[in-house]
């Protein structure tokens, strides 16, 4: 399994803070981290059709 932190890093994050949240949603349990991780994606979907 690969270390969350060395995978953060490889994303590139322009905001520390962008970081931070990512790294405190991967450090959550797994059954609050799903659902978690499937909205941002449907927003970040929502949000690329509008560019």
């Amino acid at each position: 399994m690969e270390d969350i932190g060395e995978y953060a890093n490889t994303l590139g994050f322009e905001e520390e803070s962008h970081l931070e949240l990512f790294q405190a949603v991967m450090n959550l349990d797994k059954k609050y981290r799903v659902p978690i991780l499937f909205r941002a994606k449907a927003r970040l979907k929502d949000y690329l059709k509008e560019e």
